[in-house]
């Protein structure tokens, strides 16, 4: 019994054959040929995944995040620096968050980030007048009431942009002002620890453009 080549059996697993071609390759699997019936399978198998890798699209925020991350963290050579995401707790409505929230819709600009037991407390005010955003902040760790994080640089990012720099205090506070603008986030370094990069919600921004 003649085969196939593989190469026919991938053109015929994505239907790029003519339609006389494709009726004779279905009478040889339909006559039991299992060598060419398994090489049909790895490919089917094949294109499928592919098909699945394909139907995925990060999210457009998610690129400029990553992007970023790499104006943050440069390369060094062998020596790499690890970084962990802090994720909001609070105001815990995802939803809203995903949509962006009116300023109106915002009961109080007070947010609270989380990374295993570390806890980063954030207050922004908006100041109309001179267009401009202060923001104060505090690292904590409840498990571990003595633990210090004086002497922390906390930087506040847009993209590969330095909008401001502090140094926490000896109970671990700090204070920035800035200018609102779109994709910011804070980068925090504990020294010896991963970086934590903490991106702002959309509604933060959105809420201070409407303020201005």
């Amino acid at each position: 019994m003649a085969h196939f080549a593989t190469e026919e059996w991938v053109d015929f697993a994505r239907k790029r054959v003519t339609p006389e071609c494709e009726a004779t390759m279905q009478a040889h699997l339909d006559a039991g040929c299992s060598a060419c019936v398994d090489t049909l399978r790895i490919w089917q198998g094949v294109i499928e995944m592919a098909g699945t890798l394909n139907a995925y699209r990060p999210t457009e925020s998610g690129v400029r995040l990553a992007k970023a991350l790499y104006h943050i963290v440069p390369r060094q050579g062998v020596v790499h620096r690890a970084v962990e995401l802090m994720r909001l707790v609070f105001p815990a409505f995802p939803a809203l968050v995903a949509e962006g929230l009116r300023a109106s819709e915002v009961p109080n600009p007070h947010f609270l980030f989380q990374r295993e037991d570390l806890l980063l407390d954030v207050q922004v005010e908006v100041r109309p007048e001179s267009g401009r955003a202060s923001m104060v902040g505090q690292l904590m760790d409840p498990s571990q009431p003595g633990r210090s994080f004086s002497e922390r640089t906390i930087t506040l990012m847009r993209r590969n942009t330095e909008l401001a720099r502090a140094v926490t205090n000896r109970f671990g506070e700090f204070h920035v002002e800035f200018k609102p603008a779109e994709d910011m986030m804070l980068t925090i370094d504990l020294e010896g620890e991963p970086l934590l990069v903490t991106p702002l919600p959309s509604f933060t921004t959105a809420m201070t453009r409407e303020q201005i």
